[in-house]
């Protein structure tokens, strides 16, 4: 497998459709990284379409993160926070991302914390945190929403050494 460069939150292998959202004002106060997900939210009187942290709804992912190290010190500075925007990506997606649970729902609630394990082919969820995780976290947390049928995407390869522990992952979105 050729060397990736692993220099932003969420690497593209091969893109899909995307488009310019504007972002809730929540988002914009929270952050986000690359490849997070997201849901459609209601943008009042505004004709714009809007999008707020996924809490296991989904309707795409981010494309780059709200604060990541490669943006610092070019005109990418701060641009999505201070403009309200972000590009969405939709559709059937490759990519290789930081944006994943590593623990689950119950231990990062009580601890201990237990790690996720994923394997190549394992559907793929948004979290209550908008991330990337292969459990059903409406039905761990007792959400009356459980259990969650949207799959968002299926595990291409697990993260590891020798992908700089980056989840690659085949979206559906």
């Amino acid at each position: 497998m050729p060397t990736v460069t692993r220099n932003r939150d969420c690497v593209v292998h091969m893109k899909s459709d995307s488009f310019t959202v504007a972002l809730a004002p929540s988002l914009i106060a929270s952050g986000w990284t690359g490849g997070s997900g997201v849901m459609w939210s209601d943008s009042g009187a505004s004709d714009k379409f809007m999008v707020e942290q996924s809490d296991g709804l989904y309707g795409g992912m981010l494309l780059f993160g709200s604060d990541e190290l490669s943006d610092k010190w070019t005109g990418l500075s701060d641009n999505q926070t201070v403009y309200s925007f972000a590009t969405i990506c939709t559709g059937g997606w490759v990519v290789s991302t930081v944006s994943f649970e590593t623990y689950t729902w119950a231990s990062r609630q009580a601890g201990p914390l237990v790690a996720i394990t994923y394997t190549a082919g394992e559907k793929l969820y948004w979290s209550l945190r908008g991330l990337y995780t292969n459990t059903d976290e409406w039905s761990e947390s007792g959400d009356p929403r459980a259990p969650n049928t949207f799959v968002v995407g299926r595990v291409v390869a697990a993260p590891s050494v020798t992908n700089n522990y980056y989840l690659t992952a085949q979206t559906n979105l």
